[in-house]
């Protein structure tokens, strides 16, 4: 479920839509789905509106300051490497 928040926020700011746009993302294109690990053909349990709005919303400044701090170094040190 974690995953499912992180990857709807960053959608929801990377292309800077609104909670109508991010429900439709979720629900319907062909891709999204897998990201949000429900994938399965035979499952069709999607998202609510509300749910989206909800997973959303605990994304917080401080959360994503967090989320951020080992992405950072996690990146940092992928391209030391090359």
């Amino acid at each position: 479920m974690h995953l499912q928040i992180l990857v709807m926020g960053v959608m929801k700011q990377g292309l800077g839509c609104n909670f109508d746009r991010l429900h439709k993302l979720v629900n319907v294109h062909k891709y999204v789905p897998l990201f949000l690990s429900y994938s399965d053909v035979f499952e069709s349990k999607g998202f609510t509106y509300q749910s989206v709005v909800d997973k959303v919303t605990l994304l917080t400044p401080e959360v994503l300051v967090e989320v951020s701090k080992p992405v950072n170094e996690s990146g940092h040190g992928v391209s030391k490497k090359s």
